[in-house]
């Protein structure tokens, strides 16, 4: 919050279009630092849901369209379903876009009610001033989930290597079972 409160250079809207901006490249109002952190803390789950789940599903190229309706096709890799990168549409399009999607529709929704709106009105053109008139907005974005990710990582992993769970414990026999298996297989 100290880093957003002190300013930035200015960022699309102003200095970069030649234009003068009521407040360019200050976003040290609450509306502003909130909506800033708020999309940070949004980036930090979606960071924090793929390395936990361990479920990223990148797909194949070319995608399964180019063969949907090839009959003669035998895929090796799985078919339709192992071509579809079905974690990053959903991270992309379920959670960044449809995050910035309401948020845009949030603050233009005051324009429409006027003063009677409540909430929406203390929001009005929030976003267009936090995203477009300051670049330090977008380091902040990239930098506290990063940040965030890197002390929960560092933390977990001195966690399981000094007190590990069941889990991974059974994992590490499982991984152990089949790299046997697999030397076994080799030599005979």
């Amino acid at each position: 919050m100290h880093t957003l409160s002190q300013g930035g250079t200015s960022g699309f809207l102003g200095l970069m279009r030649n234009k003068i901006v009521i407040g360019d490249g200050q976003i040290n109002d609450l509306q502003s630092v909130g909506t800033i952190m708020y999309t940070s803390l949004i980036f930090l789950l979606l960071f924090k849901v793929m390395y936990e789940t361990r479920s990223i599903i990148n797909g194949k190229w070319p995608t399964a369209i180019l063969y949907c309706c090839n009959k003669n096709f035998n895929s090796k890799d799985g078919g339709f379903l192992s071509r579809i990168p079905y974690t990053w549409y959903g991270i992309i399009w379920g959670s960044i876009f449809f995050w910035f999607f309401c948020l845009f529709v949030y603050c233009e929704a005051s324009k429409y009610v006027g003063a009677k709106a409540g909430t929406f009105f203390v929001m009005l053109d929030v976003a267009q001033h936090a995203f477009g008139t300051s670049s330090l907005t977008y380091l902040m974005i990239l930098f506290i989930p990063v940040a965030g990710i890197a002390v929960d990582v560092s933390i977990k992993v001195f966690s399981n290597m000094f007190y590990p769970s069941q889990t991974q414990i059974h994992r590490e026999l499982e991984y152990l079972e089949l790299k046997n298996h697999s030397k076994k297989a080799k030599s005979e």
